[in-house]
């Protein structure tokens, strides 16, 4: 994607509701961590783009092996920005807890990896999803990159409706 953004639409979808067994703030991370690599290779022309993080096998692990040293620790300190910011305003009842669950952020982390590769997969030829077994790219234009990003917009739209959702219901979001 060339834009982060799109891949959170996924992750609202599957955390926008169901936090209780879904981190959406590691799905961020996982997905933020790995667009980390094309934004260190552009400005230095270094091909391809999408490297070693844009594969199955890396942009699995390194989420999950960054979790608890880097991403956590970001994620908490997001969630008590936020929260602080929002006192006193409409953005109150969207309160992020002050905390994040091992299993929730294990399977947000696993998903966020696997479907940032695939989604970017579909978008650039450059990747090698399954490096070191293949460096071929079965799923290039697999649908149009248009299709694409109409279904990556519609699941991020639905998230933000679940979060609203849950908002006015007065629960959590993980």
């Amino acid at each position: 994607m060339p834009f982060t953004p799109f891949h959170l639409g996924l992750g609202g979808v599957a955390g926008g509701y169901t936090s209780s067994w879904f981190s959406f703030r590691a799905f961020c991370f996982a997905n933020v961590l790995l667009d980390m690599e094309a934004i260190y290779r552009i400005p230095f022309g270094l091909y391809p783009i999408h490297d070693w993080l844009h594969t199955f096998i890396v942009g699995t692990f390194l989420p999950l092996l960054l979790w608890f040293p880097i991403g956590k620790p970001f994620c908490l300190f997001i969630s008590r920005w936020w929260n602080k910011l929002a006192v006193g305003t409409f953005l109150e009842k969207v309160h992020i807890p002050s905390s994040i669950s091992v299993f929730p952020a294990t399977l947000a982390l696993i998903f966020g990896g696997l479907s940032h590769v695939f989604l970017d997969s579909i978008m650039h030829s450059d990747i090698a999803p399954l490096r070191p077994f293949s460096y071929s790219n079965p799923f290039f234009m697999l649908i149009s990159i248009r299709s694409l990003h109409w279904i990556l917009t519609a699941g991020g739209i639905l998230g933000i409706s679940l979060v609203l959702y849950r908002c006015r219901n007065k629960t959590d979001l993980g």
